[in-house]
């Protein structure tokens, strides 16, 4: 099963996703140590790999460090920062090393999947009256009622269906975007579908399950020969919805679309999609890298086009705004959740 398995790397796992600032760490340090209650938390090893990894790939190359205490207080700084600045870093910058250390923490994620309300009730002392299930047990007392039967809601995963865009304008995003949808595969198996859009329209989601994370990757590199080429996000989005989301994949699902908006076939068609997906999804996530770019304005005709039909429009072109996509995937489905834009 990937993911992390022992307590230094859901320590660092965590660290890295849900502190947003060094003044977090104390306070994620203390929940840790809460939670664990027998230990103390990982120090900031000299030998920890990951830490060892970030910190090298960021650290100036300057002279040698102070011996002793000081120079572990300034290993950890230096560890917070660098790993900091790597999580708020766009992915088109990175070097290739600093992108594979990235990618590596990406596929180790795991997030809270969206619920969804069953039709079916289980017994519960909380629950509601079920008077079915009353009177049928008071039909076994000969008609007298010894006891009410109370029943809740049963909760479900709600599905889950991303379509990421391959195509050479998502050049240095494509990548990270397809080992979040390997994270989120394997984060619920059986109810999260994930596809590309670039050129044609093709089905990953036999390719990234149960697979280790490089075996996944390298089996979608060879089902992509457009990786990289043009897209067609209408004729994509139609193909998914003809094949697949009209026969059910899409009802009720949270869909989200992982494209910058260049289409290279009509908007009008895209448009047209997008309104027949939004009539039969839960709700609409569209991802576009470059929405946190200074002076960013959704000019392209494929963002006009699909605008009118998305309930969030959020960025992803960065590890931190990946964890926040995360966030947003699981909560969407939650009554009162309003559209942040």
């Amino acid at each position: 099963m990937p993911g992390p398995c022992t307590r230094c790397s859901i320590y660092w796992a965590g660290r890295f996703t849900l502190c947003a600032s060094r003044e977090d760490l104390a306070i994620y340090e203390d929940s840790f140590c809460a939670f664990f209650a027998d230990i103390t938390p990982p120090p900031v090893p000299v030998d920890d790999p990951v830490e060892q990894r970030v910190t090298g790939l960021l650290a100036p190359r300057g002279g040698e460090e102070a011996a002793g205490a000081q120079q572990g207080k300034e290993t950890q700084a230096l560890s917070a920062n660098a790993m900091e600045i790597l999580r708020q870093r766009d992915f088109a910058t990175m070097s290739r090393a600093e992108l594979t250390e990235v990618l590596h923490l990406i596929e180790a994620l795991r997030f809270r999947h969206p619920l969804r309300q069953s039709r079916y009730r289980r017994a519960s002392h909380l629950g509601r009256l079920h008077a079915q299930r009353t009177v049928r047990a008071a039909i076994e007392q000969h008609g007298e009622i010894t006891r009410l039967v109370l029943a809740s809601a049963d909760l479900r995963p709600r599905r889950c269906v991303l379509l990421i865009d391959v195509s050479g304008s998502m050049k240095g995003y494509a990548e990270p975007l397809l080992r979040f949808g390997y994270a989120m595969a394997n984060t619920v198996p059986g109810v999260t579908e994930v596809f590309s859009l670039g050129s044609r329209l093709a089905r990953l989601t036999p390719l990234l399950c149960g697979q280790a994370p490089q075996a996944a990757m390298g089996a979608v590199t060879r089902a992509l020969p457009d990786w990289g080429g043009g897209t067609r996000l209408g004729t994509g989005l139609q193909g998914f919805l003809d094949t697949w989301g009209q026969r059910g994949m899409a009802r009720g699902a949270i869909v989200v679309i992982a494209s910058d908006g260049w289409e290279s076939g009509g908007a009008e068609l895209l448009a047209e999609q997008m309104a027949r997906l939004r009539r039969l999804a839960h709700r609409v996530i569209w991802v576009n890298p470059h929405k946190s770019s200074e002076g960013y304005e959704p000019v392209t005709a494929g963002m006009r086009a699909a605008l009118p039909h998305v309930d969030a429009f959020v960025g992803g072109a960065s590890l931190a705004e990946l964890v926040a996509l995360g966030h947003v995937i699981g909560s969407v489905a939650e009554p009162g959740w309003h559209c942040r834009t």
